[in-house]
């Protein structure tokens, strides 16, 4: 068994559709982890799993980060794409929680930036807030690509929101939180972000500090993956071994996880039409 070289699916449509139509094409490659993102996942997913030759042998994919919120219900559920995250439903639903019972807080602002993961989860932290009986001020979205984050803020801060929610990434999470003490009315505002900017590059900002952040509860411990017996703790001493400081990003239990699933399930496949694998172990796994 072989692990190719890693494709950057750069976190986007384009770049998922991309990595897919380099993998598609090669008929040893039978899984993939990934795609990264949410909105890779919702052009590669597809492509992949549609199969070659217009066959419905394409390969699995099973994602250790994707928590888009509709990427696998109704029209985008596609047997054989599976993913080891929280749905974002959980996430913006305990972020609007956390805001309205722990910081007390009555009225909240949110920020995308059009991508299905920021969106989604923008989305379903309003719907909480709402239902949890604080109030919207602001519903808005930047670009991929913006540096200007001024007009925006400017916007939101009319709405004089107690909080600022804004699960996007970098580096437009960068200019927001650098440039949110530039305009009036937000100085006393609490800010919030999620997961996709729940790493160390970003909390070394010094705007971040006093920040709150939503994301998986990455205490593992002594939890151990069945497959290899390696317990969390041991394999961050290993990962700090190797490459001389922890994980920046919250999802290497998960991505570990989806690695071993998806292994297992090759070393259960067989061998079918004209050399072709056909995976039957993923069907069979319950996480």
């Amino acid at each position: 068994m072989t692990i190719g070289t890693g494709l950057d699916d750069l976190c986007s449509a384009d770049g998922g559709q991309a990595a897919a139509q380099t993998i598609v094409p090669d008929e040893q490659v039978v899984g993939v982890i990934g795609p990264s993102c949410s909105g890779a996942a919702t052009a590669a997913s597809p492509l992949g799993l549609r199969g070659r030759d217009g066959d419905d042998l394409g390969f699995e994919h099973v994602s250790g980060s994707d928590q888009d919120l509709a990427g696998t219900a109704g029209p985008n559920y596609h047997a054989g794409y599976y993913r080891t995250a929280h749905n974002d439903l959980y996430q913006g639903a305990a972020a609007a929680n956390f805001a309205l019972d722990v910081l007390g807080v009555g009225t909240a602002a949110a920020i995308h930036d059009g991508d299905p993961y920021t969106q989604g989860l923008a989305q379903a932290f309003a719907n909480a807030f709402e239902a949890g009986g604080g109030t919207i001020t602001g519903f808005t979205a930047v670009n991929k690509g913006d540096t200007d984050m001024v007009p925006v803020l400017t916007e939101v801060a009319a709405g004089g929101p107690e909080l600022l929610f804004f699960p996007i990434f970098q580096p437009e999470g960068d200019f927001i939180i650098q440039q949110a003490s530039q305009v009036p009315g937000l100085d006393s505002t609490t800010k919030m972000a999620a997961d996709g900017l729940l790493n160390s590059n970003y909390m070394a900002l010094a705007e971040t500090e006093g920040m709150y952040f939503s994301g998986p509860d990455i205490r593992y411990g002594t939890n151990y993956n069945q497959s290899t017996g390696q317990t969390a703790d041991a394999f961050l001493a290993a990962y700090n071994a190797e490459w001389g400081e922890d994980p920046a990003a919250p999802f290497w239990a998960h991505s570990y996880d989806a690695t071993t699933l998806l292994l297992d399930a090759i070393a259960a496949a067989s061998m079918t039409m004209a050399g072709r694998w056909s995976l039957t172990g993923l069907g069979c796994v319950s996480i």
